[in-house]
């Protein structure tokens, strides 16, 4: 009987301590509920990897590639020498206008000193009362104005190189008619400190500062005959006939001299290709149905149609000739996390 009348109490005991277990315990169980993730909310595989060559790699599905547009080319193979940069700037042709004028004043004066020379020299000859002490004057001023020609014509060759010295009067003149009007520039370049050109560039490209994407060809090349106090490096003077834009004086340029030797094989990068990313030039080559290999590219070599490399690239290779910028964005997307 004192069982049962016990009994009440214990059940009542044991349902207060269930009901305290599941206060405690009901927390914990529905933040393990949160803690756990939802399966909706999964993070969707990464799209970007690497390959062994350290290379990035982008997989875009079919339809992706159709929401950006891209096209690819196959590249072309073509062989190119060994090129080298320089570094200068337009030269202003003010000094070269005032050692023509020089020249051509000197020039005038050595013709009618000579005829004049000729002339008393031919009288003398033929008996005419001509006083020795005359003939003698006209011949110290023709070798006077000889001499004058002579320096200046090596101030010329010095100064602007063989190639101008050896320009005759008219030809001088019409060269700085031109270069005066813009149909003309030349370009001085220097090599870089421990660079060494051991024979005359046999071509050169000349890139001027904002035109980029425009290469100008030099029509001659000359060596530079003094070196440049500042740089001391072997400098280039380049000739360009007829520009596209203007060529002001003292323009930056960078000019890459062609090297005479056995040809290379490489392929030429079209500009419509490269993006920018981290201080570098890059080209997206597509290696797959879905996949885009990110693959530098060093611009050093120039041509009409883009960069010429010699090297990490082979010639069929295809190559994302538009949308490659949308490519990088998805890339830079799905590496930070971020969303449309």
């Amino acid at each position: 009987m004192k069982f049962l009348k016990i009994l009440p109490g214990f059940i009542l005991v044991l349902a207060a301590a269930a009901l305290l277990a599941w206060v405690f315990l009901k927390p914990h169980e529905e933040g393990g509920e949160k803690d756990k993730p939802d399966k909706k909310e999964e993070a969707e595989p990464s799209r970007v990897g690497h390959n062994k060559n350290g290379e990035t790699i982008v997989k875009l599905d079919a339809e992706t590639q159709q929401r950006l547009g891209l096209a690819v080319e196959p590249l072309a193979g073509t062989a190119g020498r060994t090129q080298i940069a320089a570094f200068g700037r337009v030269v202003d042709p003010t000094p070269l206008a005032a050692i023509e004028s020089d020249l051509a004043t000197a020039e005038s004066a050595l013709i009618s000193s000579k005829s004049e020379a000729e002339r008393l020299g031919s009288l003398f000859k033929s008996g005419e009362n001509i006083a020795r002490k005359n003939l003698e004057t006209a011949h110290a001023q023709f070798r006077a104005d000889e001499i004058r020609v002579q320096a200046l014509r090596r101030r010329l060759a010095l100064e602007w190189g063989e190639s101008v010295a050896k320009l005759n009067a008219e030809a001088l003149h019409a060269l700085l008619d031109s270069l005066v009007g813009g149909r003309a520039a030349i370009v001085r370049v220097d090599v870089l400190p421990g660079d060494t050109l051991t024979r005359d560039p046999s071509a050169a490209r000349v890139v001027v500062l904002g035109h980029d994407d425009q290469p100008l060809v030099a029509a001659s090349i000359a060596p530079a005959v003094a070196i440049d106090p500042k740089t001391q490096a072997q400098g280039v003077l380049l000739q360009i006939e007829n520009p596209p834009f203007p060529l002001r004086p003292g323009a930056a340029a960078t000019a890459f001299l062609e090297l005479p030797g056995d040809a290379q094989k490489g392929v030429v990068i079209p500009r419509a290709t490269i993006v920018r990313h981290g201080g570098a030039a890059w080209v997206y080559v597509k290696t797959g149905d879905e996949e885009f290999v990110r693959r530098e590219v060093t611009l050093s070599q120039p041509t009409g149609q883009g960069w010429y490399v010699s090297r990490g690239f082979e010639p069929g290779e295809n190559v994302v000739s538009t949308g490659a910028q949308a490519i990088l964005s998805e890339e830079l997307k799905a590496q930070f996390g971020g969303g449309d």
